[in-house]
């Protein structure tokens, strides 16, 4: 949750650097982060409302919450690739901080790389420059990484839950429709 509140607020501060955060395109793509980020409060949130104790002095989230299992490394690639489609360029060609303390074109960077309404071309380029850590750098390419890998593998956590759904028999909703509708007659349907 807290990389994904990150990721849309500096989603967020990418736009306002070239005052585009109105854009349709870029409003869809912040919207797509931020139900991410719902979700992911939401599954949170109910797992800590379910949770349950399982003596010992041991206390679990509810198992609800592994559904994130499943989900996050697509969305956690997703974001990248969003944070690379609004960066642009501008994740490639930013220069680095130091370059402003270079008396021969620190003044030029200023001059010609500012943000927009009012925004130093050093905030601009400290902006990006998080964003190209975030996404583009091998730090970025360690967060998908860890999402996809350090529970367990999204194909691994899907037949899990799904697993357990079967197990827990949760489901027979169809069975009952087709039954009281006449359409099949009462089966056994183990």
């Amino acid at each position: 949750m807290v990389k994904l509140e990150f990721a849309y607020d500096l989603c967020s501060s990418i736009l306002k650097v070239s005052n585009s955060i109105a854009r349709p395109d870029a409003a869809e793509m912040l919207g797509e982060i931020h139900a991410y980020l719902t979700l992911t409060r939401s599954a949170i949130v109910g797992a800590e409302a379910r949770a349950h104790d399982w003596g010992g002095g041991a206390f679990f989230p509810h198992r609800d919450l592994s559904v994130l299992r499943c989900v996050m490394p697509g969305w956690m690639t997703r974001v990248n690739q969003i944070i690379r489609a609004i960066g642009s360029h501008n994740l490639l060609c930013t220069p680095s901080l130091k370059l402003f303390e270079d008396p021969e074109i620190g003044d030029m960077l200023r001059k010609y790389l500012p943000g927009a309404a009012g925004m130093s071309a050093e905030q601009r380029a400290s902006i990006m420059r998080t964003a190209w850590d975030f996404a583009g750098s091998a730090l970025g390419s360690r967060i998908e990484l860890y999402e996809m890998f350090y529970l367990t593998s999204q194909g691994r956590a899907r037949i899990g839950d799904h697993m357990y759904a079967q197990r827990d028999g949760q489901w027979g909703q169809v069975r009952e429709f087709l039954e009281k509708s006449g359409a099949m007659p009462d089966v056994d349907w183990k």
